[in-house]
């Protein structure tokens, strides 16, 4: 009677056999989805429509064969949210916009037709933006922008006019401040 005895190095060989089996299999696996689309809520020649379009190039062959970016602007992007939220739910429906569509509009409008915490999920964040700011041409010269001075007496100036001086502004306020600005 022979006893047939699986050795460790038997057994690493065999998972390694079965394992290399799949490789082919997965190489000519399909994506999971056939046609995507991303739906973004700007104007399209933007900055969110060109991120979008350059996830669609990303996302192209892994996630679906075909990916379309398709603006449906109106209603400050609250028109492609909805579109979105009615999709159906097999992930070919994606939505590119800006967090505060997800932030700050529940706190904005009374009647929000979605509620971004239930009808939607977020999957990642795809890139991050700098703002700028500006005055109207009504401000007195000696506080717009471009004459802050590195200890931020005009910055300070500039946010007293408009009512928004943080009561802590600083020299770091404004060291970050004339980083940004590079009067």
């Amino acid at each position: 009677m022979t006893h047939l005895t699986m050795t460790r190095r038997h057994a690493l060989t065999s998972i390694g056999m079965l394992a290399a089996g799949t490789i082919p299999t997965l190489a000519h696996a399909e994506p999971p989805v056939g046609m995507a689309t991303i739906v973004v809520g700007l104007a399209a020649g933007g900055a969110t429509d060109a991120a979008a379009r350059r996830l669609a190039e990303g996302i192209r062959g892994n996630y679906a064969k075909t990916v379309v970016v398709e603006n449906r602007t109106g209603a400050g992007a609250r028109l492609a949210i909805q579109h979105v939220k009615a999709a159906a739910p097999n992930g070919s429906t994606l939505l590119l916009t800006p967090a505060s569509m997800m932030a700050i509009y529940p706190h904005t409008y009374k009647d929000l037709a979605y509620d971004p915490v239930k009808d939607l999920v977020s999957v990642a964040l795809v890139s991050t933006s700098e703002l700028g700011y500006g005055v109207g041409s009504a401000v007195p010269e000696s506080v717009k922008p471009w004459r802050i001075t590195r200890h931020g007496s005009r910055l300070r100036r500039l946010l007293q006019h408009s009512g928004t001086a943080p009561p802590d502004l600083d020299h770091t306020s404004s060291e970050n401040c004339w980083a940004d600005c590079r009067a």
